[in-house]
């Protein structure tokens, strides 16, 4: 076989590909045998894209998710007067648990965080300054984002 006719074979099918559209119902005169097999072609890639999307929708909720339970913050301590004025916000409203006196609450605070705002307990998973969990979270507070706000010292504490 010739170099001329090598070249040749490999060329033609290249241009043959290119030519052929992607999307193969588009190509064809509705009129001809085939045509609905290629709908269906079609109708099977599109519903492939959108499971190959909303899997990779997943993936990256779930990169974000073990982003969180891994991300530990740098520490930001709180004022101890600066928490003292939380707490006793909290029991003026009524909102702090009655069965637990603020000092009693201050030092809980102080054993479980240090007053470090961005507390993380990796074999637990609790965070901030109560060392909340997210279940324990959500039945307390049930409007606002254990993510967006656990290590906000007010809605933490």
């Amino acid at each position: 076989m010739t170099l001329k006719t090598k070249i040749i074979l490999t060329i033609i099918p290249t241009f043959l590909y290119l030519a052929v559209p992607k999307n193969y119902s588009s190509s064809i005169n509705s009129e001809k045998e085939g045509t609905k097999l290629h709908y269906i072609i079609d109708s099977l890639n599109a519903e492939n894209q959108r499971k190959n999307l909303e899997r990779t929708i997943k993936l990256e909720e779930a990169k974000k998710e073990a982003e969180f339970d891994t991300t530990i913050y740098q520490p930001e301590y709180i004022n101890k007067k600066i928490l003292n004025s939380y707490i006793d916000t909290l029991y003026s409203r009524g909102i702090a648990p009655k069965e637990i006196s603020k000092d009693l609450f201050k030092k809980i605070i102080s054993i479980e965080s240090s007053y470090n705002v961005n507390a993380f307990e990796k074999s637990t998973g609790a965070r901030g300054l109560g060392q909340l969990l997210e279940p324990a979270w959500k039945e307390v507070n049930k409007t606002l984002s254990y993510r967006e706000n656990v290590y906000n010292p007010e809605k933490n504490l």
